[in-house]
């Protein structure tokens, strides 16, 4: 007889869990996936909505956290600022004090966890909180625990983040690269950059739509709401409608 798969319990951490952000949308697929297989999965972020991701809030890992938004209003030049060739000493030193925080805020959840996979969901991809992201990779690097970087979107695909005062640390953290980190990219373009900047090479999940998923909900409840009005359902609404605009007649 073959082996049972085990049983894994993984962690996903970001900046914030909540809301229809698009990180957080992609994130309750990602979860769903894992669950499917048999996973258990817990989530950890500066702000949770716990109805939809159940876990742990530690509001300083919030990318609105005033420690956050100051260290990285630090790092990226404003306009007319000059980017550094170099690190920023006095800035890193900040960023290390804050990360040191974070750091045991996080080996805390792994340990009571007893997590086996750390998913990350664009803590490795976009420079909003430095410090969560240099904690989590010098954490993941402490404990061997294997982090999937699920990258949303790249720093060097906004403008805001173009010139640093901390371009070695940028360089290395965003995304790290090694053997614990297995790189995400969401479509090939993205994919194709992160090879050719740093040689690592990434698997492509992209964001996707459930059309079943959601529209059998949407529809359901709006059915439900219009039908008990005495009206018609918003989907066969929806359709009548789609059709007029297109120029489709009702029996095609």
């Amino acid at each position: 007889m073959g082996s049972v798969p085990r049983r894994l319990v993984v962690g996903v951490i970001s900046f914030r869990f909540a809301g229809l952000d698009g990180v957080s949308l992609e994130t309750t697929k990602f979860a769903r996936a894992l669950q499917f297989h048999g996973h258990k999965v817990t989530f950890c972020a500066g702000q949770l909505d716990t109805a939809q991701f159940p876990g742990r809030e530690l509001q300083m890992l919030h990318f609105e956290d005033d420690q956050a938004v100051a260290l990285r209003n630090r790092c990226f030049c404003a306009e007319g600022e000059h980017a550094s060739a170099s690190d920023d000493e006095q800035l890193l030193a900040s960023v290390r004090e804050d990360a040191a925080l974070c750091a045991t805020k996080l080996r805390k959840w792994i340990a009571e966890c007893v997590l086996d996979v750390i998913v990350a969901q664009n803590v490795f991809a976009i420079p909003l909180h430095l410090a969560l992201s240099l904690a989590l990779k010098e954490v993941v690097l402490e404990t061997g625990i294997p982090c999937i970087c699920h990258n949303h979107d790249y720093f060097w695909e906004r403008k805001r983040f173009s010139r640093s005062k901390l371009p070695q640390f940028i360089g290395e953290t965003f995304p790290p690269i090694g053997p614990l980190f297995v790189q995400l990219s969401i479509n090939t373009g993205a994919q194709a950059e992160l090879f050719r900047r740093t040689g690592a090479h990434s698997l492509v999940v992209p964001n996707v739509l459930d059309f079943r998923a959601s529209m059998h909900a949407t529809s359901k409840a709006a059915s439900t709401t219009s039908i008990a009005e005495g009206g018609e359902s918003s989907s066969d609404s929806f359709l009548r409608d789609a059709r007029g605009e297109l120029g489709i007649p009702d029996d095609a």
